[in-house]
């Protein structure tokens, strides 16, 4: 998977933990990120930023060294590190097996 195939859409819960590992304020964070207090608390509610304002985040969790972690195209976590990008293979569900029964 290339950086072409992955969204950088940003939801809420990323932008929860960006702010938590950097042990900020919303109102801190927003400055930063270049948008309103308002708009990153909607964000963390479940209201998805603009194109223009995910560039911003995207930007902003560069700038501070956190590296996304992307699973299925989208940004599933955070890590401190280098700010490398970590794109995990897809999770696909094995077909179970109950013991001791026999399949023809």
């Amino acid at each position: 998977m290339s950086k072409h195939d992955v969204s950088n859409h940003v939801p809420g819960s990323i932008a929860r933990a960006a702010r938590a590992l950097l042990d900020i304020s919303q109102d801190e964070a927003a400055s930063r990120i270049g948008i309103s207090s308002g708009t990153l608390r909607r964000l963390e509610s479940g209201i998805p930023l603009t194109p223009r304002n995910d560039k911003k985040m995207v930007a902003f969790l560069e700038k501070c060294g956190l590296t996304r972690i992307y699973r299925d195209g989208r940004i599933a976590g955070l890590a401190e590190g280098d700010g490398d990008d970590i794109i995990l293979e897809s999770q696909t569900k094995e077909p179970s097996h109950e013991p001791g029964r026999q399949t023809e």
